[in-house]
């Protein structure tokens, strides 16, 4: 069984469906999509996010124990040249939005709650030249204002090369 201290870092996706293709969407999702990758050794969990504003926009977070395991031979045996033909054609009628691949900083290493009704992503650049000052900020002053927020259960930071992708997970009654 994997334990939350095996994660350093996570892979993000997030993807619009056509209203004709919805239904189908939700079924390719939960049935092709998700559960080979969490077959895959070095996969921890797999989350859905649908849009509140839009319900055709969805968001997954996965949490990896590396993101070498995006590269390894279970994960590229159903991905890239090898999808289904259902693979195919689903996502040939999505439009990607985007997928962020990064080492999650800050707490380091630990699963997303099970039990979050919610999530806030926010993503920014920071300057290279301020990034030793913008993690000590981070750190020591805004993620302990996240914490004090009644019903925030989770907060990290990821980092993608200079990006920083802020994760906050909430109750569904928050």
């Amino acid at each position: 069984q994997k334990t939350a201290y095996e994660i350093k870092e996570c892979d993000w996706s997030s993807d619009v469906c056509s209203s004709d293709l919805e239904d189908e969407f939700h079924d390719w999702y939960d049935t092709e999509h998700v559960p080979p990758r969490l077959r895959v050794p070095g996969f921890i969990n797999a989350e859905r996010w649908i849009g509140v504003d839009d319900p055709k926009v969805a968001f997954a977070t996965y949490d990896l124990d590396t993101i070498g395991v995006l590269q390894s031979a279970p994960y590229c045996a159903f991905t890239g040249i090898n999808q289904s033909p259902w693979t195919k054609r689903i996502e040939h009628q999505m439009k990607k939005l985007g997928r962020f691949v990064g080492e999650q900083l800050t707490p380091g290493r630990v699963a997303a709650p099970p039990s979050a009704g919610g999530l806030l992503f926010f993503a920014m650049n920071v300057d290279p030249a301020a990034e030793a000052e913008f993690n000590q900020w981070y750190d020591t002053e805004h993620l302990p204002a996240l914490a004090a927020v009644p019903g925030c259960l989770d907060r990290k930071s990821t980092r993608l090369n200079s990006s920083h992708i802020p994760l906050s997970r909430m109750p569904s009654s928050a």
